[in-house]
């Protein structure tokens, strides 16, 4: 079955590298017609446009998980270009694929690849723009019902990170940019870069970034932003300008890895408040059904903990509050940065998340898919399923405690 699926997966990105366009108009929770015509029309989401397709990861193990009985709402809440998806639909019984992205332009592509998979199958299939960390409000505006299954893939694609445009990469020049929404108003890498104080941003690069040499980086970051303003210009502007001087921040040979992508990655997640999305997991999950699986893929550590921490919690003690998880990072480096995009919850309503933990260990890619794929070598996916209140576990009974 593993050839199939992959076969699926690579056919959908073939299909989002080949589409320009959808044969209808999509409309979103955010009310953007994803060909364009919101949102800064279609100028805005065609310099946004990614380059070329991402490449899932971890296919085979994600479908494994959601095959074997029906499934009549499934939720993707990063959907991406549509290659779990695709696989998804190919190989699982799924009666409504619900897609969420924050990224406009991969649900463009996402809709032109994945439309006559689901077509072919009999799926229904619902786009929405936003937040995963949003999903509560966004299924209950949409009235979709609770969720049977539910996937997660943190992090940049490959799209976003071979488009010079989107300013993602070290090694494509490009404008400071960075954000996954473009139709948003968040702050930009620029914003970070040029108005962060040298504490902020040294925090950010040692918490999000785990960066060693934060404290060179932060003040070679500063020094080099007022040299800019004094020469006239208005500051760091380019992603080619920062990987020089973050470079010039802390000593070389260390890694074989390039110098800049810890601070790039620092900075992408406080652009896109990714820490606390992440930290809103349990109301995510929250979406999901009495029985339903949840598959969890993280690239970062920090991700990681927070699924595991949520994982364990939930399956040890028998229940986690669905609110956020609390992170390590500095509330100045977790808030300042358009933290107010997760739309809060009220947990009393929520109840408390009962989970049983599917997978002992992180799953990891093997040495052919790495070598296939190189970006999957961090990837970490965890599985857990939903439990219902006195459900059965192991010979013992949990009992639920509103």
């Amino acid at each position: 079955m593993g050839s199939s699926i992959a076969a699926a997966a690579d056919a959908a990105a073939a299909a989002a590298a080949a589409s320009t366009a959808a044969t209808a108009t999509p409309t979103t929770a955010a009310g953007v017609d994803l060909r364009g015509g919101d949102g800064g029309g279609a100028g805005a989401l065609s310099s946004s446009l990614p380059g070329p397709p991402h490449t899932p990861v971890l296919v085979d193990e994600i479908v494994a998980h959601f095959t074997g009985r029906p499934l009549p709402t499934f939720l993707d809440g990063t959907v991406g270009a549509g290659g779990h998806a695709a696989a998804l639909l190919s190989a699982a019984s799924i009666g409504h694929y619900v897609a969420i992205d924050r990224d406009a332009a991969a649900l463009s592509l996402a809709r032109a690849s994945l439309e006559p998979i689901a077509a072919a199958v009999g799926t229904r299939l619902t786009f929405l723009h936003g937040n995963f960390a949003d999903a509560p409000a966004l299924l209950a505006a949409a009235s979709i019902p609770p969720v049977d299954g539910l996937l997660l893939d943190y992090g940049v694609s490959s799209m976003q990170l071979d488009t010079p445009g989107r300013g993602f990469s070290f090694l494509r020049d490009g404008p400071l940019d960075m954000r996954m929404d473009v139709t948003g108003a968040g702050p930009t890498a620029a914003d970070v870069v040029n108005g962060w104080s040298e504490a902020d941003l040294g925090a950010a690069i040692r918490e999000l970034g785990e960066e060693r040499h934060w404290r060179g980086i932060a003040a070679s970051i500063v020094a080099a932003r007022a040299a800019a303003v004094q020469a006239g210009r208005p500051g760091l502007t380019t992603t080619a300008e920062l990987a020089a001087v973050v470079a010039g921040g802390r000593r070389l040979n260390e890694r074989r890895v390039h110098p800049a992508t810890l601070t790039f990655q620092a900075l992408r997640m406080v652009v896109n408040a990714e820490a606390a999305a992440v930290a809103a997991l349990p109301r995510v999950l929250g979406v999901v059904a009495p029985g339903g699986v949840a598959a969890v893929i993280s690239f970062h550590s920090l991700e990681d903990r927070v699924v595991k921490r949520v994982f364990r919690e939930a399956g040890a003690r028998g229940k986690v509050p669905l609110g956020e998880v609390p992170l390590a990072a500095p509330a100045s480096v977790l808030d300042a940065a358009a933290a107010s995009a997760v739309t809060d919850v009220d947990e009393a309503e929520m109840g408390e998340l009962r989970l049983e933990v599917l997978t002992k260990r992180p799953v990891v890619a093997g040495d052919v898919e790495v070598r296939r794929n190189p970006r999957s070598r961090s990837a970490k996916l965890r599985v857990a399923r939903v439990l219902a209140p006195d459900e059965v576990v192991r010979g013992k009974v949990n009992k639920y405690r509103p």
